[in-house]
């Protein structure tokens, strides 16, 4: 949207800005997943999520930082999705949850450079709330009214960071389900905060999942709705040695390329020992793709077999600068000031019309932004910040 010589004061910036901001699409991240009846979509294209389940990935800051430095080879094999968990993780003990339902900043702090930096790469991240099984990082006070508190607030967190190149998994496995007699409440609670937030049903509940925007793996799904096998592909087995040593990168799902090229259009992300091994004694979780035996090299090859490399579609915001002075022959700025897409001020600079266009700040963001050109207090033009030419 361009509002050419709209000659408001000062106070008027307000209304103007709430028209510009109806146009701008509710996203900070240039990739936004979304659902279209029976699939799944990115930036409104045609999608097939497919990946790896990291779920210790908040573990330590270490591990958070090993899956951001690994993506460009991720996805280099096919990769596209990634699934994180906040709370617990099969003996990752992750407590990314405080105990009142509120989110630990540690934690969510990590996820933040996890999902930004997914979304620098064309590429989708399941936010997982609650993994119960076999882990010590849960709250044993908690029951409905706790998990409800939890998962909005989770809700909340990535509605205020525009994160939208997400979904949410509420309970990995329908392991806290127990102590979650309403789910349809759970997803009520997202939809309470924003219902664009995409949520998933991961429980064998058929009224969950008409709730629900998708399902994931063991969730009770039809082919209404899109379908992400959200752990494994094609035969999968544990074994007896479990999240071991001797287990680590050798019992993993049977997915050959030709079982991979067969999920279309169904979802499914790579769950192995390699990825999430007991963290005693630094076993894991390993975000190195490890050599043909030993480690996930000989999925991700078979992935890339019969996918290719994951080459998203435009995103739909671009690195955008301040323009030059001069604006279709207006010399008389005094003022530029850049706005989110939620009103807050973001850059402010002022010069005079003699500044030399090379002494001009730039202003170098990632996202939709919206350009307030001023003069003597007035509004001059507004511009949303998306792709232009200088």
């Amino acid at each position: 949207m361009k509002m050419s010589c709209v000659n408001l004061s000062r106070f008027a910036l307000s209304a103007t800005l709430a028209l510009i901001f109806l146009t701008v699409p509710a996203s900070a991240t240039g990739y936004v997943f979304g659902v279209r009846g029976d699939s799944t979509t990115i930036n409104g294209k045609g999608f097939v999520a497919k990946g790896l389940r990291c779920s210790q990935s908040l573990v330590c800051q270490w591990a958070t930082d090993s899956l951001i430095f690994y993506l460009d080879t991720f996805k280099y094999y096919g990769c596209n999705t990634i699934s994180v968990f906040i709370m617990g993780s099969r003996y990752g003990n992750i407590p990314g949850f405080n105990c009142d339902g509120t989110l630990n900043p540690v934690y969510s702090t990590r996820l933040g450079q996890i999902i930004e930096a997914a979304d620098s790469k064309g590429m989708i991240i399941q936010v997982g709330c609650l993994y119960w099984g076999g882990t010590n990082a849960k709250c044993s006070n908690w029951g409905q009214a706790q998990v409800d508190t939890a998962i909005a607030n989770t809700a909340r967190w990535l509605s205020a960071h525009n994160y939208r190149n997400t979904f949410m998994d509420p309970d990995n496995e329908a392991m806290a389900g127990g102590i979650i007699p309403n789910k349809v409440e759970v997803i009520s609670t997202v939809r309470a905060v924003d219902p664009a937030i995409i949520v998933a049903n991961p429980w064998n509940d058929q009224a969950a999942f008409a709730a629900a925007d998708l399902a994931v793996h063991v969730g009770y799904h039809n082919n209404t709705k899109p379908y992400i096998e959200s752990e494994g592909c094609g035969s999968w087995s544990y074994g007896s040695d479990n999240y071991t040593a001797s287990a680590i990168g050798t019992q993993h799902g049977g997915c050959s390329s030709s079982s991979m090229a067969a999920q279309g259009p169904n979802g499914f992300l790579l769950a192995d020992m390699w990825l999430q091994a007991d963290t005693a004694g630094g076993l894991g979780p390993n975000m190195n793709p490890g050599t043909a035996s030993v480690g996930i090299r000989t999925q991700l090859e078979a992935l890339k077999t019969a996918w290719g490399s994951w080459n998203p579609p435009q995103p739909l915001t671009s690195m955008a600068l301040v323009p030059r002075l001069s604006i279709k022959g207006n010399t008389g700025l005094d003022e530029v000031r850049v706005f989110d897409v939620r009103g807050k001020l973001m850059d402010r600079f002022k010069f005079s019309a003699a500044t030399p266009a090379g002494l001009i700040p730039r202003s170098i963001n990632t996202g939709i932004y919206i350009l307030v050109h001023e003069r003597n207090g007035q509004i001059i033009d507004a511009v949303r910040m998306c792709k232009f030419d200088r």
